[in-house]
């Protein structure tokens, strides 16, 4: 019965979602969820929960049947089902903007995914989406572990090779060529269902980080060279590079006047005094902190806690056996003077 139950719920779901009354699929699908008996069958009202939810843009509750459907046992042995939660817990991601939890998602799908998930992301598209959450966040480390030496999403970007070439040569510090690429893929990306909102913000992200990484081996870079290897002129780079050193991103200064940017060098000197004077101290305060513990167990001093749980004054261990014992007399007095009052 309850199977039966179940399958009706999925039907009806089904027919809302068709006829685009998502709301009414989405009430169809969530109470499936009381006529499950197996792990397929969470799996399969999560996913159908998840389908619904991101065309309705509810991502906190994409990312609630996410985790949920993680949970599910033996969900880690089906590499197909866990891809489709890694999609949906990338794309909830991206619409929150958080780019670099995205594309740990993105990247942590397989070439198993092929069309399986293509009523909600193509394997060209978690390629694409990946690769720009990768490049506006990742650092160059990052970047080589996790995308350029990875065999499996290595697989995807061969769906889209003008994504790949891009990747390739922004690890390769050809800044202009990247940018270049990235410029004619964002004609096509703003019309993404996905990613038309956030394809300025990334590409923006991107070529801050090109201009922070091509700035951080020299200690001054002449502005013109510089404008070349980014396909710009000498101004308009000016002011971007007084925007970066205004957040913070590039430790420098600019010669306005000879057009050279200086990097600020931290003096390794005072550095090295200031790190070896922390060390001392943090040596005296440990030192004294063992020599007083040693002389508290020397002379077997103890706290004695007083009546209402608030803690007392420090007593000798002798004294408080003294005071013990005098206890124990005046007790012992205080029983025979009753007895003789009897």
């Amino acid at each position: 019965i309850k199977e039966s139950i179940r399958m009706g719920h999925t039907f009806l779901g089904e027919f809302f979602y068709e006829k685009g009354e998502l709301n009414d699929a989405l009430k169809q699908y969530v109470r499936t969820r009381d006529y499950c008996t197996t792990s397929k069958h969470l799996i399969t009202m999560c996913l159908n929960v998840i389908k619904v939810s991101l065309e309705l843009e509810h991502h906190l509750h994409v990312l609630n049947y996410v985790q949920k459907g993680e949970q599910t046992p033996d969900v880690q042995q089906d590499s197909v089902s866990m891809d489709k939660l890694r999609c949906a817990s990338g794309l909830a991601n991206l619409a929150n903007s958080k780019y670099k939890v995205a594309a740990r998602k993105f990247l942590q799908v397989s070439d198993e995914l092929k069309d399986t998930y293509s009523d909600v992301i193509a394997p060209q598209d978690v390629a694409t989406y990946g690769a720009f959450c990768a490049l506006a966040s990742f650092d160059r480390s990052e970047l080589k572990q996790k995308v350029i030496d990875s065999v499996t999403f290595r697989n995807l970007l061969e769906l889209v090779p003008e994504v790949r070439e891009a990747v390739y040569d922004f690890y390769a510090s050809r800044y202009a060529s990247c940018l270049t690429l990235l410029d004619g893929l964002k004609k096509y990306l703003q019309y993404d269902v996905y990613l038309h909102r956030h394809v300025e913000t990334l590409c923006r992200q991107i070529r801050e980080r090109a201009l922070v990484q091509y700035t951080i081996p020299f200690t001054s870079v002449v502005m013109q060279n510089m404008a070349v290897a980014f396909n710009t002129n000498v101004d308009a780079l000016e002011k971007e590079i007084a925007s970066l050193i205004a957040k913070g991103q590039i430790n420098a200064r600019v010669d306005s006047h000879n057009k050279i940017l200086y990097g600020r060098q931290a003096n390794q000197r005072n550095q090295t005094f200031q790190q070896v004077e922390k060390a001392g101290d943090e040596y005296e305060h440990n030192s004294e902190a063992i020599l007083l513990r040693a002389s508290l167990l020397q002379y077997n001093l103890v706290q004695q806690a007083s009546v209402g749980g608030k803690a007392g004054f420090m007593k000798h261990r002798g004294e408080l056996d003294d005071e013990g014992k005098q206890k124990g007399r005046g007790g012992e007095q205080e029983k025979e003077g009753g007895g003789r009052k009897k």
